[in-house]
């Protein structure tokens, strides 16, 4: 049978526009619609049979159409979205407003005073510690005026002393002057040397009323300038307990580095002193950035020799530079002469060439090298850089007063003279070296284990001595005086030597060295003293810088010349140094060569003493000549 159709212009809903639309998910809390409304949201009711209800009949003209119908729920999505971006706003700015208002908790408080408390301590060990820096720096300006005026009178004692001493002598009348005395002195020369002595002490008169009178005056421009600075006793503030608490650890690491100062300073004393034994003064002196500081007058009569310990004070290092020094009588001299000795040696190694230069009109200045007898010793070897010691001569140098110096060097002391020339060419005038031949900067660098394998098999005894081996064996005073023994050509009781060249020192055999001619008695015993004070380590540290020094010295590579004069000493019998292998090409890499030779080993300035001072005299007689009158 045919399916009915329903004869209508109503149309049949399908199923889908039956079913019920979705909930939006706050729709909950949406307000419900009035049960009053026409345009309700109920649901039409369709007979079974096709007919309308009443309502829906009468309602034709209001019934919307189905496209109004789909696009209703569309427009409910649309609001619902809105309100959902709305209420997730507010509620964004709400957690942003929570966030932004700190709640002080205890941690946080806490926290904060902890802070705070360590920024006052730290403000307060800055203040004390600029307050300690500013005390020991005018500390040691105070010392150092106090100390300035006994210096000052110390020297003015000995250069009287020396007055009086020239005065008992009769003196010729041509230049320069040379004093004489007879062994008996005629009526005249009585008279004459008894004005001389009254013309002495009247000068010294004299001289010691204006000190006294220039010391009066510079202390009181001193005491007026303090009162101007407003210098006025200081007033002791008393720290808070807090603070107190807060500098006490500090204070206590500043009183331990004080102490430990302090005793270190007066070991250096009390080992100074103890081996002092004599006539001449010993001065201490203290550099503070540049400045002289502080002196002390000790006496060593050994060498009968003037000598002064200079303190360079660098930052925190403390560089102790001892040095021997010596003027000539008339107070006038031509040059300033730094003697630099070698390994193993001391400043008194030129003990035979002293006198001669000061009577010959020079200054002289013999320092013990870094590492050797009063000067420090550092540990790290990169102090002893050639670059380094030479700004420290330079240095030096200036406080002396001296723009330019005469440099003269045996052994290490030649090569380091020739280092310093490098460096520092602004400073040299003229240079003498003992032994040593030049070596010129070289551009590319060879290690020395292939330097003595390839080229100079005769400085093997230097790997030895960079090996550590030497200090390892050489511990004790009797071990330094075979060590010194081994160097200074000392044998065994059955005569065999004990040091070579090529291997260096026999230590199996340490302790069975006999005395050197060379280095003996008193000699023997001043040196072992003298290298007791910091052990061997020091001085062999001078051997474990080829690679350093290379790299300050390349750059000099390209003007490898000496171009100042220059006197070379050379040692017919040096073993390690042949004259017929080492020397051959000076003359290239020095214009103003001058070679004098002699027939000793290494150690001439002991050997032949006279033979060196004639050298020396010759050359320096010819740049310095004296001026002789009628």
């Amino acid at each position: 049978m045919a399916e009915e159709t329903l004869a209508s212009a109503v149309s049949v809903p399908q199923t889908q526009a039956l079913e019920p639309l979705p909930l939006s998910p706050d729709a909950g809390q949406k307000r419900r619609q009035s049960s009053a409304s026409e345009n309700g949201a109920k649901r039409r009711r369709i007979s079974h049979d096709g007919g309308r209800s009443p309502d829906n009949h009468n309602n034709d003209n209001t019934r919307p159409s189905p496209s109004q119908q789909t696009t209703k729920p569309a427009g409910r999505k649309v609001v619902a979205a809105a309100e959902e971006r709305k209420r997730g706003q507010r509620l964004f700015g709400g957690l942003l407003g929570a966030l932004s208002q700190s709640s002080a908790t205890s941690a946080q408080k806490r926290r904060a005073d902890i802070e705070q408390r360590q920024q006052a301590k730290l403000k307060l060990q800055d203040e004390q510690h600029s307050e300690t820096k500013r005390r020991k720096k005018e500390e040691l300006v105070d010392e150092r005026r106090r100390q300035q005026k006994e210096l000052e009178r110390a020297s003015m004692t000995i250069r009287h002393r020396n007055m009086l001493q020239v005065a008992g002598f009769l003196r010729t009348k041509v230049e320069p002057v040379l004093l004489w005395r007879p062994f008996e002195l005629r009526d005249e020369d009585e008279d004459k040397i008894s004005r001389q002595l009254q013309e002495a002490k009247e000068t010294i008169a004299k001289e010691e009323s204006e000190f006294e009178e220039r010391w009066r005056k510079r202390e009181q421009e001193d005491e007026n300038t303090g009162h101007e600075n407003g210098k006025a006793p200081e007033e002791s503030k008393e720290p808070s307990d807090e603070q107190a608490d807060a500098s006490r650890e500090t204070k206590e690491d500043i009183n331990k580095q004080s102490e430990k100062e302090t005793k270190e300073a007066e070991n250096d004393a009390q080992d100074a002193s103890s081996t002092d034994k004599g006539d001449a003064t010993i001065n201490m002196s203290r550099d503070d950035e540049g400045e002289e500081v502080m002196e002390e007058d000790k006496e060593d009569m050994l060498y009968n020799i003037s000598m002064m310990v200079m303190i360079l004070l660098i930052e925190i290092l403390i560089l102790v530079e001892a040095y021997i020094y010596g003027e000539p009588v008339s107070g006038n001299w031509k040059a300033t002469v730094f003697l630099l000795h070698g390994f193993p040696d001391l400043a008194v190694g030129w003990r035979y060439q002293i006198p001669h230069l000061l009577n010959l009109g020079f200054r002289i200045v013999a320092p013990d090298q870094l590492g050797y007898g009063r000067s420090d010793a550092p540990d790290d070897f990169n102090e002893y850089a050639y670059k380094k010691i030479a700004a420290d001569f330079a240095l030096l140098a200036h406080q002396l007063g001296e723009s330019r110096i005469v440099l003269c060097g045996h052994d290490w002391g030649a090569a380091l003279a020739y280092k310093i020339y490098h460096h520092q060419r602004a400073l040299v005038s003229h240079i003498i070296t003992v032994c040593v031949p030049y070596s010129a900067p070289r551009a590319n660098y060879i290690p020395l284990d292939e330097l003595v394998t390839r080229f100079f098999p005769i400085f093997g005894y230097q790997l030895q001595f960079r090996s550590g081996e030497v200090e390892k064996a050489i511990r004790t005073r009797d071990d330094v005086q075979q060590f010194l023994l081994s160097m200074y050509g000392g044998r065994t009781a059955e005569g065999e030597a004990v040091w070579s060249a090529e291997e260096g020192i026999k230590l199996d055999k340490v302790g069975s060295f006999r005395p050197s001619p060379l280095l003996k008695g008193e000699d023997l015993e001043f040196y072992t003293t003298e290298f007791s004070r910091h052990g061997v380590h020091g001085p062999l540290n001078w051997y474990r810088l080829t690679e350093i020094n290379f790299n300050d010295e390349k750059q000099y590579a390209s003007t490898p010349k000496i171009e100042v004069p220059l006197l070379f000493i050379q040692a017919l019998k040096d073993l390690t140094l042949p004259p017929e292998s080492m020397s051959k090409s000076m003359g290239k890499m020095i214009p103003n060569l001058t070679v004098e030779q002699l027939n000793t080993s290494h150690w001439a300035l002991t050997e032949d003493p006279k033979g060196v001072n004639e050298a020396i005299g010759r050359f320096l007689g010819r740049y310095f000549p004296e001026k002789s009158s009628l």
